[in-house]
C-alpha cells in the first residue's frame, strides 16, 4: 500500500490533483453524473465544501456541470474527457506498481497472494449478498 501510495502522491503532484480530486471523479467514474447533494453525501462533505471543490475542478476541466434531461431544476456534476483520463491514468498506474509489485514475488509467493485474492473475493461476495453498505 505504501509503495502506491508514493507512486499516486507524484501522480497527484505532477498533475495538480489532491486526494479528493481524485475521489470525486472515481465517484463520478462509478456511478455518472450525479448531483452536488449526492455527491456531497458520497464524499462526506459538506454541500458548501462540495461547491469550492467542483469549481475549482471545472476551471481546471476536470467536470463540468449540466442539467438533467429529466428535471431542467436538477443540475448535476460529470466527468469530462480529461477528468476521465485521470482516472483511466491513475488507474493504469496503480495497476503497472501491482503488477511489478507481483513480480518481485517468487512463484510460491504468488500462489500464496492468489489463494489470498481468492479468499478476499470470496468475502466481498459473502458481503454484497448480506448487502452490507461497508463495502
Amino acid at each position: 500500500m505504501a509503495y502506491q501510495r508514493r507512486a499516486m502522491m507524484q501522480f497527484w503532484q505532477d498533475r495538480s490533483l489532491s486526494k479528493m480530486n481524485l475521489h470525486v471523479l472515481m465517484l463520478l467514474e462509478q456511478h455518472g453524473p450525479m448531483s452536488m447533494s449526492r455527491l456531497a453525501g458520497m464524499a462526506d462533505v459538506a454541500l458548501s465544501n462540495m461547491t469550492g471543490i467542483v469549481d475549482r475542478m471545472e476551471q481546471h476541466g476536470l467536470v463540468d456541470r449540466v442539467r438533467d434531461e429529466r428535471d431542467r431544476r436538477v443540475v448535476l456534476v460529470r466527468a469530462t474527457h480529461q477528468g476521465r483520463e485521470r482516472c483511466a491514468e491513475m488507474e493504469g498506474l496503480r495497476r503497472e506498481h501491482l503488477l511489478r509489485l507481483v513480480g518481485a514475488l517468487s512463484a510460491t509467493e504468488r500462489q500464496v497472494l492468489l489463494s489470498a485474492a481468492q479468499a478476499l473475493a470470496r468475502g466481498v461476495e459473502r458481503l454484497d449478498a448480506e448487502g452490507s453498505p461497508d463495502r
